[in-house]
């Protein structure tokens, strides 16, 4: 795993958690070890994650934002919970979470401070509702 390990991944679930939902996986027959399986997740968590930074800064060498290992590790453990016969909503909720933020990052909606010169921290840019400029597009297309 690039950007979270199994002592990262604890911290979140708990140890007791994450070994459980790994013995889960490893007795229903993946023939995978618990180590594999977890080193699985990671690569594929981190390759979308990658994707999605790609589309938005060119480089990334040596760089692990706070924000980047948190979107992962929601992805790993929702990849990890995927292969068992129970979903909490929590961790799909925060699965969906993380992929509608690698979209606002990709677009540029959040912009992660380790990748962006000029920013200080991680910014969320939302266009402020402007309701002037509502009433009078209401107005246009009204025709009043």
């Amino acid at each position: 795993m690039a950007y979270n390990n199994q002592a990262s991944l604890e911290r979140i679930l708990n140890t007791t958690k994450l070994e459980e939902l790994l013995s889960d996986i490893v007795e229903g027959g993946t023939g995978q070890s618990a180590e594999d399986t977890l080193s699985e997740a990671g690569a594929r968590a981190t390759a979308l994650v990658d994707a999605y930074y790609h589309k938005r800064y060119a480089s990334m060498e040596g760089e692990t934002s706070l924000l980047k290992k948190s979107i992962e590790a929601d992805i790993i453990i929702y990849y990890l919970y995927r292969r068992t016969s129970t979903m909490p909503e929590i961790v799909r909720i925060a699965y969906v979470d993380a992929i509608i933020n690698l979209e606002r990052i990709a677009s540029g909606k959040i912009q992660d401070s380790s990748f962006s010169a000029d920013a200080t921290s991680v910014r969320i840019i939302y266009k402020p509702y402007d309701q002037e400029s509502d009433a009078k597009k209401d107005r246009i297309r009204t025709g009043a």
